[in-house]
């Protein structure tokens, strides 16, 4: 990552556009199951841990979380 902020929320966005169509794809074939709003959340959640491992550790290695 190199600091600015769309190498910091461009992960984020596409985590969101993929977590909402999950979400969009679950709901239509069930709508008892987690729908939009749980699948975009995970889907942050998940993109927000990764990302938090590359600043923990900038020098490329991965990091524990």
């Amino acid at each position: 990552m190199d600091g600015t902020l769309t190498s910091a929320f461009l992960p984020l966005g596409v985590a969101l556009a993929l977590g909402l169509l999950v979400g969009l794809q679950r709901e239509r074939e069930s709508p008892t199951v987690a729908g939009v709003r749980t699948s975009a959340i995970t889907a942050l959640l998940g993109a927000s841990t990764a990302l938090a491992t590359v600043v923990m550790k900038p020098d490329g290695s991965r990091a524990r979380v």
